[in-house]
């Protein structure tokens, strides 16, 4: 797969003057938490409406690896087997 976009430090840190401020002086800008580098990145990519590529290659590689380690789940039914009818 390509590489993610990566957001900026003034993409990071844009919005209004008092956000700039505040992430400027928590040091989100160069050192960002994943967590608002999610948040940043939906708000930014997505208008605030769905994640980002980021946040959504976390949120799916999560869920792929809850599926392929349930011994219960499709995936591991007959085996591997597993095919739609």
């Amino acid at each position: 797969f390509a590489p993610f976009r990566v957001l900026t430090a003034a993409e990071l840190a844009g919005g209004t003057p008092a956000r700039q401020a505040a992430v400027q002086g928590g040091g989100f800008d160069v050192a960002t938490p994943l967590w608002f580098y999610v948040l940043r990145e939906a708000e930014v990519i997505g208008n605030g409406e769905k994640l980002g590529p980021l946040g959504t290659h976390i949120v799916a590689q999560t869920l792929l690896g809850l599926v392929i380690n349930d011994p219960d789940s499709y995936w591991n039914a007959d085996g591997g087997r597993w095919s739609p009818d």
